[in-house]
């Protein structure tokens, strides 16, 4: 009879494939949103099964928060940027003055001297300006006057118009008011052509009641 081969046995896995599977499964967890040293750990509690690890980190409370690292300190000012406001400070000027003048000048000397200097000229100024004086209370306060009334003009009477054919000249002298003498009184009751002792109205020769 011929003889059977022996039966290969079948390897263990490598711990080669083994720890790139666990990988590739950490991997996904991380994907989800996991610590990778979290899923690792809960691969590890799971004996490798995804499931009960992703179970696992949900059961798990989530991990305090790292502390946020403190701001850095300011770096100290250099001495080139304090040397201005020194020398102004020794000039006799407030530090909040000094550095006021100094953030307006752009960190000039020369700018912030001149703008301190004039500001302390209109200072001056201001303050020697005179006041203006008061009014003494003693003075009485007399009422507004009543301004006069005004003057209405007078009608003057209309001027009767000229006729247009009337001549323009002098005025006309009044009639004479001479009154004739006693004797001539008798004769100026007599008409035209009759004669002392007759009638008016006869003729001579006629007697009274004839008709002439």
């Amino acid at each position: 009879p011929t003889p059977t081969p022996p039966t290969p046995t079948p390897t263990p896995p490598t711990a080669t494939a083994s720890n790139a599977s666990a990988a590739e499964d950490v991997e996904e967890l991380v994907g989800m949103g996991f610590d990778a040293a979290t899923a690792a750990h809960a691969l590890q509690r799971s004996n490798g099964v995804m499931s009960e690890a992703v179970q696992l980190l949900l059961d798990m409370p989530d991990p305090p928060a790292a502390p946020a690292p403190p701001p850095p300190a300011a770096p100290p000012p250099s001495s080139a940027a304090t040397a201005p406001l020194q020398t102004l400070l020794e000039m006799g000027f407030g530090q909040e003055q000094a550095e006021a003048a100094l953030r307006r000048a752009n960190g000039s000397r020369e700018e912030a001297l001149a703008s301190l200097l004039a500001d302390q000229t209109s200072a001056a100024s201001i303050s020697a300006a005179p006041a203006a004086p008061a009014s003494p209370a003693s003075t009485p306060v007399l009422p507004p006057v009543a301004p006069p009334p005004a003057m209405t003009p007078q009608a003057v009477p209309p001027v009767p118009p000229v006729p247009s054919g009337s001549p323009v000249g002098p005025p006309q002298q009044p009639a004479s008011t001479f009154a004739p003498p006693p004797l001539a009184s008798a004769w100026s009751g007599m008409q035209p052509g009759s004669q002392p002792g007759m009638q008016p109205g006869m003729q001579p020769g006629m007697q009274p009641g004839m008709q002439p």
